[in-house]
């Protein structure tokens, strides 16, 4: 987890030089969709609040789908 923390950093460091607002794709299961709470409460809301509050102009795509497999998470990631 911490890795891709890292890696998340690395790339709004060098994206924050740009002018155009990043998107960012949140890519998992129900976990990240936020299964059974509100849109506001779910991790991928409160990651691009947490980083347009830190004066990066981000958006957010949420492409994560409850009860995904691997298989089927394999065949989405090729289509992203």
């Amino acid at each position: 987890m911490k890795q891709v923390f890292f890696i998340l950093g690395v790339l709004l460091m060098n994206f924050s030089v740009m002018a155009a607002p990043i998107k960012l794709m949140v890519f998992g299961d129900s976990l990240s969709v936020g299964h059974k709470i509100a849109a506001k409460d779910s991790f991928w809301f409160k990651l691009q609040e947490s980083l347009n509050n830190k004066g990066y102009s981000v958006e957010v795509l949420n492409e994560s789908k409850s009860g995904e497999t691997t298989k089927g998470a394999l065949h989405r990631v090729k289509q992203a």
